[in-house]
């Protein structure tokens, strides 16, 4: 049982890890959409 957990634990650590990337990208989302055609193009 002690190795079904190692691979679990594993495996949620990198899920909340995926899941801290993708809250990073949507708040970039966010805020890019809040931006005028002018605005982001100049920030590019």
């Amino acid at each position: 049982m002690n190795f079904l957990r190692k691979i679990f634990d594993h495996e949620y650590k990198e899920l909340e890890e995926f899941k801290k990337l993708a809250d990073q990208g949507m708040a970039l989302d966010d805020e890019m959409n809040k931006l005028s055609d002018e605005e982001l193009k100049n920030k590019t």
